[in-house]
């Protein structure tokens, strides 16, 4: 492919996921997996050692992504910046992570208020805030996020490289497997970084599904015997900590 350009490719990656970060393995990965003529004319042309004595398919397309992440450190963080200067460089301990940010043409009204840049995690928030006390899957929230953001959930069908997505045309399949690429990126975002930005939302987890809830009870205090006294009264349930607050608050409320 000669008039492969890596920039362009990898620019277009970045554009057509803002917010998402990428490393440069990733991204090379991406290119390798989206371009495969350019991945054939790599391990062809390459002189690199390891690589001609390679002699799997596998081990060659490992090697040969390893060489290009090394070639896109070397030749990216100076260049691409001054290509699109809304793609931004986050160093993370020895990695360099690549973010297209654009907040100049994205603004989302929420309860009579303007935010620039939509963000799924702030979204989620507001959406626990509104509902404090009850608890949602990433499931749930994916869902409301689609119904109450049809211009970010347009983008999202437009924009995404997902198969499944390109292979179907009926609307209502479409918002389905939206809603599933929604929900697994929240379910990798929810957990590290949900209780860093709000503290007050809290995670049970039951089995290998995950809920949040956000619970403001600072004006409510409990005292060990109330505790005592609940759990004497619904004596071998086991509760978590959410559902032993719903029960205290309940008792306070009569």
């Amino acid at each position: 492919m000669s008039n492969f350009d890596r920039k362009t490719s990898t620019i277009k990656l970045l554009k057509n996921d803002p917010g998402k970060e990428y490393t440069s393995y990733q991204i090379a990965t991406y290119i390798f997996k989206n371009y495969p003529a350019e991945m054939e004319r790599k391990i062809q042309e390459s002189n690199d050692k390891r690589l001609l004595k390679a002699r799997s398919n596998t081990l060659k397309r490992k090697i040969a992504i390893m060489i290009y992440r090394n070639e896109f450190n070397k030749e990216f963080r100076t260049a691409i910046q001054k290509m699109d200067s809304k793609i931004k460089i986050i160093k993370k301990g020895t990695l360099f992570k690549y973010c297209y940010i654009n907040i100049t043409d994205r603004i989302v009204n929420f309860d009579n208020m303007h935010y620039k840049e939509f963000d799924r995690i702030d979204a989620a928030i507001r959406f626990l805030k509104t509902n404090a006390g009850k608890e949602f899957t990433n499931s749930q929230i994916a869902t409301w996020i689609f119904n109450n953001y049809s211009e970010e959930a347009e983008r999202k069908m437009q924009a995404s490289t997902d198969k499944r997505l390109l292979n179907i045309k009926n609307k209502l399949e479409r918002k389905k497997i939206v809603i599933r690429i929604y929900m697994n990126e929240l379910n990798r975002r929810l957990n590290s970084s949900l209780q860093k930005i709000e503290p007050k939302i809290k995670i049970t987890k039951r089995g290998r599904r995950a809920r949040y809830c956000y619970i403001d009870n600072t004006d409510k205090i409990f005292d060990k015997f109330k505790v005592i006294k609940t759990l004497q009264n619904h004596k071998q349930q086991e509760f978590t900590a959410h559902e032993m607050a719903q029960l205290l608050l309940g008792t306070n409320s009569r």
